[in-house]
């Protein structure tokens, strides 16, 4: 905690691997919410959120649903969703078409009233990604009134910086 103090950090993310399989998640960010920080947690939806929610009330949740091409689609736990609200978001990485009509699916089936983001997982093939996107939500395929323009499609910054293939950042 006094490194965060004396580094006069706001925000703190907690991301890498899954923070809430850490024993001390939910007391870590209690103590970080007690003095001052914004916190952000991003979870790739397998775990329960409720302690957060309960325990952590102000923390920004990131939750992932994981895509076909992931190797980890039906990981999510659907209760996470009637826990999370406008202030938080799920977030849908996508490699191809498959990945883009589950992410789609999800949405029409669940009318999830969070934030959604959809970030292509590479550099390559954003466009045509976007582009297909585009096209649901033009069409009458896709009924994202619930959303009020709650839906981004949004590149991963990092990989636009050091490229696709550069671990650890």
């Amino acid at each position: 905690m006094d490194q965060v103090r004396d580094l006069g950090l706001s925000l703190v993310c907690i991301t890498g691997g899954e923070p809430l399989e850490q024993a001390d998640c939910i007391t870590l960010v209690e103590r970080l919410l007690e003095e001052g920080h914004r916190v952000d947690i991003e979870t790739n939806g397998s775990r329960d959120i409720r302690p957060l929610v309960d325990r952590a009330r102000g923390t920004f949740l990131s939750v992932d649903v994981k895509t076909p091409s992931s190797g980890m689609a039906g990981s999510f736990l659907t209760e996470n969703l009637g826990l999370m609200d406008e202030y938080g978001q799920l977030k849908f990485i996508v490699k191809d078409g498959k990945d883009l009509e589950f992410a789609l699916d999800f949405i029409r089936e669940k009318q999830p009233r969070t934030n959604i983001i959809i970030t292509p997982c590479s550099n390559k093939g954003g466009s045509e990604l976007a582009d297909s996107l585009l096209s649901s939500i033009r069409s009458s395929a896709m009924p994202f009134d619930h959303l009020n323009g709650r839906i981004r499609f949004m590149v991963q910054s990092h990989k636009v910086i050091w490229g696709d293939d550069r671990q650890g950042v």
